[in-house]
């Protein structure tokens, strides 16, 4: 059984590592997510291997080793909420308050860190023999087994009651504006109020679990409340894999239905979304990232730092143009520029595609045929037709 429960937390964590290895440069807040389900992962790990029957190494690795990240889980849940409802991933000072348990508790347990192995081997003997005998175990620098062992889910449940506060206050402020403020997806909305209350289910037979270890004498009990746990972390890969949104970190924005009059005017775009949309144009024309022949939406969205669903709002709604229309209209009019420049003389046409950051030929005469009606040759040509004129002119 305890093999299943931990193969399942091993596959949490690989969804977790695989959602951030893709969308971190995309989705920046889903460092926050990621973490906090490799965090709570461990947790279930470390449960697992001390109240189950496991090889003794197993429980010498992960005892008070991993102990810390107890205190990051709700931290990095509670991070990740804030950041996807306000947009903004950066960490301010005050957040470094969020890690002082986790870095007090590093100090408490210090002692057992720097043990031998051959000692932490004794350590998981003795507790693979009686669950009991870890408060005996005397590593604590400031707070004792007893204290820690309920303290640090109560910290994680406290965590997880407030991201659903936060979560039910923003989507009920939402439906109040006109237009939405904020613009959330029903479908992550609600996936992170149940992630939310899958945490605060796990913790809170953490500290029923913890309440038992300090004060009760029942073994089978704690091995009940971690096969809950383990039970319903199941559902956790589960979801990410039947919500795709949330897995590949595409962050569908809903709108608000209001009835209107066939005769009633559309909403104008938000200030917001214009305001990005003049922000793409000047990145494309002070940046020139599309001189890059792999230039591609999720890196202007980096270059932006947006989310991407509103890069894809702003492109749709308000600028009406698809992304690989407006990388081909600016690497044209770069192209266009080089063609009538005289020190690019010598250099050849198909040279000059590539410089403005068409990967082949073919596609860059295709794309400027297509925005200016000619050819590059024959563009060639008639400017130098006109320019020959003004010359004469001139004289």
């Amino acid at each position: 059984m305890y093999i299943i429960i931990i193969l399942i937390s091993l596959v949490t964590i690989f969804l977790s590592f695989t959602l951030l290895f893709f969308h971190r440069h995309k989705i920046r807040n889903v460092l926050f997510l990621s973490f906090s389900l490799i965090f709570l992962s461990i947790i279930v790990i470390v449960r697992t291997s001390i109240f189950f029957v496991n090889p003794e190494w197993l429980v010498a690795l992960v005892f008070y080793n991993f102990s810390p990240i107890f205190y990051l889980t709700g931290p990095f849940l509670y991070l990740h909420i804030r950041s996807y409802l306000t947009h903004n991933y950066r960490l301010k000072k005050i957040d470094l308050v969020h890690f002082v348990p986790a870095f007090l508790n590093l100090i408490n347990i210090s002692p057992y860190l720097f043990t031998s192995f051959s000692q932490k081997i004794e350590v998981a003997r003795l507790i693979q023999e009686n669950i009991f005998a870890i408060q005996s175990i005397k590593t604590n620098v400031i707070f004792s087994f007893p204290i820690l062992n309920l303290f640090r889910p109560i910290i994680i449940l406290g965590y997880a009651f407030y991201c659903v506060y936060l979560l039910i206050y923003y989507y009920r402020n939402e439906i109040k504006c006109n237009p939405p403020k904020f613009q959330l997806s029903k479908i992550y909305l609600r996936w992170l109020i149940y992630l939310c209350a899958i945490i605060i289910f796990i913790t809170g037979t953490s500290v029923s679990a913890g309440y038992n270890l300090t004060f009760g004498s029942n073994q089978l009990d704690l091995k009940v409340f971690g096969l809950f746990q383990s039970a319903f972390l199941i559902s956790i890969p589960v979801s990410l894999i039947l919500t795709p949104q949330v897995l590949y970190g595409i962050l569908i924005p809903y709108r608000l239905k209001e009835k209107r009059k066939s005769t009633d005017k559309i909403s104008p775009p938000s200030q917001i979304i214009e305001e990005l949309s003049d922000k793409i144009h000047e990145i494309m024309k002070n940046n020139k990232p599309f001189l890059s022949s792999d230039f591609s939406i999720d890196q202007l969205v980096t270059l932006l730092d947006v989310p991407k669903y509103k890069v894809y709002e702003c492109l749709k709604d308000t600028m009406k143009i698809k992304f690989t229309d407006l990388r081909s209209y600016y690497r044209v009019e770069h192209s266009k520029k080089l063609l009538v420049d005289l020190s690019k003389k010598n250099i050849t046409i198909e040279a000059i595609g590539l410089e403005s950051g068409f990967p082949t030929r073919s596609s860059f005469y295709r794309a400027f045929k297509l925005e200016t009606g000619t050819t590059p040759k024959e563009f060639v040509s008639e400017n130098l037709i006109i320019k020959g004129n003004y010359s004469v002119k001139n004289k």
